[in-house]
């Protein structure tokens, strides 16, 4: 069972690298499209809008129950800020918390 406990809580933080990252990607392609890196780093750019690709077909998914729970927040002129990530990231901490809590339990019989 412990071993179980401990996969699971190294899943979880595999998955909140995996969000930090593609939140961190998609500052970098916002950013990058709105500057000259987009043209002069051709390659980068498309490998790094293929990267975002594939994590933004993992990640979806998962923050689907989040993003109905709370809307993207309008902010200045068509700019919108997503906290559906945070609350992933947040539920992830809070699931490892609790098997950290189960582990010790079931360690302490």
């Amino acid at each position: 069972m412990i071993l179980l406990l401990s996969v699971l809580l190294n899943a979880l933080t595999v998955l909140s690298w995996i969000i930090l990252v593609w939140v961190i990607l998609g500052w970098v392609l916002m950013f990058g499209a709105r500057s000259s890196f987009a043209w002069r780093n051709r390659g980068v750019f498309d490998f790094l809008l293929r990267l975002n690709a594939l994590l933004s077909r993992f990640i979806h998914p998962l923050l689907r129950p989040f993003r109905k729970l709370l809307k993207p927040i309008r902010v200045g002129d068509g700019a919108y800020v997503d906290l559906s990530p945070l609350l992933l990231y947040l539920a992830i901490i809070l699931a490892q918390k609790l098997i950290v809590i189960a582990g010790s339990a079931i360690l302490s019989r």
